[in-house]
């Protein structure tokens, strides 16, 4: 049994055992349904409507939503990173990408 410590992660420490297996990142596994009502209704409802129009799920079609309706704000517009930091600010860009086998259409 090997164990895992270092300074750098003091109190911290774990069995080799104890690690999960890991995810073979190359396999071909459906991506998880998105959660229902984890959007904003408006887009929700968008996105339903164009992944039954374009026979893809509805996470593929809220992704493009999103990154799409991210390009609309500009970009002197900033959130917080953390609601107590007022000095960690990021401008709103998405970046997305669908990624899977070619469609035969």
């Amino acid at each position: 049994m090997h164990s895992v410590a270092d300074d750098d992660f003091a109190g911290i420490a774990c069995t080799v055992d104890e690690w999960p297996e890991p995810l073979n990142i190359f396999s071909r596994q459906a991506a998880p349904d998105l959660p229902e009502n984890s959007l904003p209704p408006f887009v929700q409802e968008m996105a339903r409507y164009y992944a039954k129009q374009l026979g893809t799920n509805l996470g593929a079609a809220a992704l493009a939503i999103l990154v799409a309706c991210s390009g609309a704000v500009p970009r002197q517009v900033k959130v917080r990173g953390h609601k107590n930091n007022d000095v960690w600010l990021e401008p709103i860009i998405l970046w997305g990408a669908l990624v899977g086998p070619c469609s035969r259409e």
